[in-house]
């Protein structure tokens, strides 16, 4: 098995009130991305908080290690990562 080397310095955000705001998320509204809800498979509606998403962009481009973690699990942080579309931005 190999271990990836990572770039100092990591740099972690949190999904949930950092990457996305669940204020509001089983109302669509304009502006909102859509989710499954990881727990119930319900629709979510989600706010994206574009300032962190754009420092995380800038973490990345800068050459550090950027990683995304969520309370929720590691699926759940995947799939904000597949959505917000920042796959190329995270290790």
């Amino acid at each position: 098995m190999s271990i990836p080397k990572l770039k100092e310095p990591i740099v972690y955000f949190d999904c949930d009130d950092t990457l996305v705001s669940w204020d509001h998320g089983y109302h669509y509204r304009e502006g909102a991305v859509e989710f499954e809800d990881p727990f119930n498979q319900s629709l979510l509606f989600l706010d994206v908080i574009k300032e962190h998403v754009e420092a995380l962009k800038s973490h990345s481009l800068r050459g550090h290690t950027v990683v995304v973690w969520s309370a929720g699990g590691a699926d759940w942080a995947e799939e904000v990562v597949k959505r917000l579309g920042l796959v190329k931005y995270v290790h």
